[in-house]
């Protein structure tokens, strides 16, 4: 399967001030992706633990696909809608 996202090591930081955020970096420095909880309606909390989720995809989407053969049907359907979701 092809890998579309950001290729290479992807990495978390925090920023503080008047735009409080979590941002995603790629291997070159440059911005994946921002979470922020100022004016977002979202808590610090729940800012951060976005970021995390986005930050460790990579490697979720990875061990899934690798999984996949050992999983039992019904785990490896939802799996497989997993994948799809994210990589479609």
């Amino acid at each position: 399967m092809e890998t579309k996202h950001t290729k290479g090591e992807w990495t978390l930081c925090q920023k503080s001030g008047t735009n409080d955020l979590c941002r995603i970096k790629d291997s070159s420095g440059g911005i994946i992706a921002d979470c922020f909880w100022l004016g977002e309606g979202r808590s610090q909390l729940e800012a951060e633990a976005n970021a995390r989720l986005f930050y460790a995809a990579p490697d979720l989407l990875e061990a899934l696909q690798s999984a996949l053969p050992y999983l039992h049907k019904e785990t490896r359907i939802k799996a497989e809608q997993a994948i799809k979701k994210a990589t479609e």
